[in-house]
């Protein structure tokens, strides 16, 4: 009778530095994405200036207006 050849799979352990240090990548990871998100929000927002009722506009002539910033819009 022939003798099987049987490869035994090494069973893997993970111990709980293993785990620890995964949990902390993976809070690490996220807190910097979220600083991230957080400067994005903060210096690449823009900002709209006032115009309808709370603005000066000044009519120049038939299509064309003029803010209080000096801004022209022609319409």
């Amino acid at each position: 009778m022939r003798a099987k050849n049987r490869r035994s799979t090494p069973t893997r352990t993970v111990s709980a530095r293993t785990t620890f240090v995964n949990a902390l990548g993976k809070i690490i990871a996220l807190v910097l994405v979220l600083a991230l998100v957080l400067l994005i929000e903060r210096y690449c927002s823009v900002q709209v200036e006032p115009f309808g009722t709370g603005a000066d506009i000044v009519s120049i002539d038939g299509d064309t207006l003029r803010a209080a910033n000096g801004d022209e819009y022609r319409l």
